[in-house]
C-alpha cells in the first residue's frame, strides 16, 4: 500500500476494502481475546467472521463470477422492483394472516403477532414451506394459497430479463476469448538509446521546421530574395554532418 502508484485508487477497490477490514479484524480478534475473560469472548467472535470475506477475492480469478457480477449490475433496476414487490406482498399478507387466525374460534393460532405472520409470509412467498407455521382456519389457508401463487408470480417475472443479460455476457466473454491475443514487443536493452542534450535540442528544432518552411513561403510573397535562402537542418551528430547537409542542399539547389 506504501508503494502503491496511485493510492487514492488503491484504497476505494472493493476487493482492497474487503482484504484491509480482514487483516484488521484479525488483530482486534487477537487483542480482544487476550484481554477479555472466557465468558466474555464469545461476544468479540464476530470479528473472526469476518475474515471469510477474503473469498470475494475470488473474484479477480474467475471469470465465471465477474460475469454473475456484471449480470447483477445490468440488472439492478429489475432486482430493485423485485425486492420491492416481495416486500410489499410479505407485508400485506402477514397482515391478512394474522386477521385471518383470529376471525375464527382457532385454539392452536400460531399467529401470535404479525411479525410471526412475517416470517410466514417469506417462507411461502420463497416457496420454501418449513412447516413450522401453518394456518388452521379456512381464511387462513385461503390467504396462504393466494400468497404461494403471488410468490410464483413476482419472482417469476424479471427472471428472464435476468437471465438475458447473462447470456448476452457470457456469449461476450466467449467471443473474447477466441479472438487473438495481441502481441506486444518488448524492447531490448540494446535497442533502447538514451536521450542527451544535444540529441533533445536537434529533435525539437527539427520539430518544428515544418512551421518555419511554411513561414518562409508567406514570406516569398512579400521578399522575392527570400526563396533564395538556405534553410536550416539541425543534426544532432554534430557541425560536420551539418555542413555536409547544407553542401548537399547547394547541390541540389544547382541541378535544379
Amino acid at each position: 500500500m506504501f508503494f502503491c502508484p496511485n493510492l487514492p485508487k488503491f484504497l476505494k477497490t472493493p476487493v482492497n476494502i474487503i482484504d484491509f477490514i480482514a487483516t484488521v479484524s484479525f488483530y482486534i480478534d487477537w487483542a480482544l481475546d487476550k484481554a477479555l475473560s472466557g465468558k466474555n469472548r464469545d461476544s468479540v467472535e464476530f470479528f473472526s467472521i469476518i475474515r471469510v470475506l477474503r473469498l470475494f477475492k475470488l473474484t479477480q480469478h474467475s471469470t465465471g463470477l465477474k460475469i454473475l457480477i456484471q449480470t447483477f449490475k445490468a440488472s439492478a433496476q429489475e432486482l430493485f422492483l423485485l425486492v420491492f414487490f416481495v416486500l410489499l406482498a410479505i407485508v400485506i399478507f402477514a397482515a391478512l394472516v394474522y386477521y385471518g387466525e383470529r376471525v375464527e374460534d382457532n385454539p392452536e393460532n400460531q399467529f401470535k403477532s404479525i411479525p410471526v405472520g412475517l416470517w410466514w409470509a417469506v417462507v411461502t412467498i420463497c416457496t420454501i414451506g418449513f412447516g413450522d407455521l401453518v394456518p388452521k382456519t379456512y381464511l387462513g389457508r385461503l390467504v396462504g394459497s393466494l400468497c404461494a401463487l403471488m410468490g410464483v408470480l413476482t419472482i417469476a417475472l424479471p427472471v428472464p430479463i435476468i437471465v438475458g443479460n447473462f447470456s448476452m455476457f457470457y456469449s461476450h466473454a466467449q467471443a473474447r476469448s477466441k479472438l487473438p491475443k495481441k502481441r506486444q514487443r518488448v524492447l531490448q536493452p540494446k535497442d533502447l538509446k538514451p536521450i542527451v542534450g544535444k540529441a533533445t535540442t536537434a529533435a525539437i528544432l527539427n520539430s518544428l521546421a515544418p512551421r518555419r518552411q511554411s513561414m518562409h513561403h508567406n514570406e516569398i510573397g512579400h521578399n522575392p530574395l527570400s526563396a533564395l535562402a538556405t534553410p536550416l537542418l539541425v543534426c544532432p551528430d554534430g557541425p560536420d554532418k551539418r555542413k555536409n547537409s547544407t553542401s548537399n542542399s547547394g547541390k541540389f539547389s544547382k541541378l535544379m
